[in-house]
């Protein structure tokens, strides 16, 4: 079975040298590539407290990330599975975790110039720390 690498995906330039980066290493290993987009991470659902309208909304947008983001997969060298969520939850990350049961989750260091990344990234770490997931933090500079 070929390992495969859950990258969570983004538009900002940290997000897409993390996706570069995964994309090399998952050539290297002959793997599969998973880029995840998430809006947020909590440890509850918080479409649980919105109205309906509202997280319908949300899932029509998702449509619109997803199709951006395989026009990136097609970009990268290897081939590359899709996964849009609107939150990273516990039951989320262990739902990936067991249909793909990845070698590593795959995240990109913190942009400093975006507050509201750096914030989603840190509850993501969070997230995954909890559940004991094995964890590479990308740094920008990082080199292919």
């Amino acid at each position: 079975m070929a390992l495969s690498l859950i990258v969570f995906a983004g538009f900002y330039p940290p997000a897409r040298r993390a996706m570069e980066y995964a994309d090399i290493l998952a050539q290297a290993v002959d793997g599969q590539l998973v880029l995840l987009h998430v809006n947020r991470a909590s440890l509850f659902d918080p479409n649980d407290l919105t109205a309906q309208d509202y997280y319908q909304a949300e899932l029509t947008r998702q449509a619109d990330t997803a199709a951006i983001l395989y026009q990136q997969a097609e970009g990268l060298l290897t081939t590359a599975t899709v996964e849009v969520a609107t939150d990273l939850l516990p039951a989320v990350a262990r739902d990936l975790a067991l249909r793909y049961q990845p070698a590593l989750f795959m995240l990109s260091q913190a942009d400093e110039d975006c507050p509201a990344a750096a914030d989603l990234l840190t509850s993501c770490v969070e997230i995954l720390r909890a559940g004991s997931y094995p964890l590479l933090v990308v740094a920008s500079t990082a080199p292919a």
